[in-house]
């Protein structure tokens, strides 16, 4: 339950605020704020990593366990394992607009470049829940085995399947997927 930001040069570290359960972080693209999962809170957290303290914290859906950001700071998103969900978050409201249903266990969520789309890897269902911003409702499904994270690169998404121990490539314009890659046994990751 602790955070510490640590200067790389210095190694001096800075306790930040307390928090209960962090379990993931992502920066904004400048590297100005870092919006971080707190699945013991149910909380969204935003911070300023150059003062090192904590700007808002969000309440958002039951056990989340991970955030993404869109490349404009429009919108957050995190998945919400316990509940089932995602909490869609617009950054100048700084407060939850929608819980949108995805599937059994939401662990990893990615946002298209135009904030037109946000791809949910439901570990548990089994699928990548594919849900508009502009509707705020899920839009397709695709079998996927036990989906562990996704990711956009370029004009694709990728995701890990666990069980499947491929990466799928996918389509974001046919929303279906159009190739794997092998992996090892369980993959849970991609960078």
């Amino acid at each position: 339950n602790t955070m510490y930001a640590i200067d790389a040069k210095t190694k001096e570290k800075k306790e930040v605020e307390f928090m209960a359960g962090p379990t993931f972080m992502v920066p904004n693209a400048k590297r100005t704020r870092f919006y971080l999962a707190s699945s013991d809170s149910n909380m969204l957290t935003i911070i300023n990593p150059s003062i090192k303290n904590v700007i808002k914290n969000i309440e958002v859906g039951t056990k989340p366990n991970y955030a993404a950001v869109s490349d404009d700071e429009l919108f957050a998103v995190t998945t919400n394992k316990d509940s089932n969900d995602i909490s869609v978050i617009p950054l100048k409201l700084q407060k939850e607009s929608h819980r949108i249903p995805t599937g059994i266990t939401p662990v990893s969520v990615a946002i298209s470049k135009n904030n037109q789309l946000v791809f949910v890897a439901n570990k548990d269902s089994g699928d990548l829940a594919v849900v508009s911003l502009n509707t705020m409702k899920v839009v397709k499904r695709i079998d996927i085995g036990t989906p562990t994270h996704v990711k956009f690169i370029g004009d694709r998404v990728y995701v890990a399947s666990q069980t499947k121990n491929v990466v799928y490539i996918i389509d974001i314009k046919k929303l279906k997927i159009i190739g794997s890659i092998p992996t090892g046994i369980g993959p849970i990751s991609i960078v």
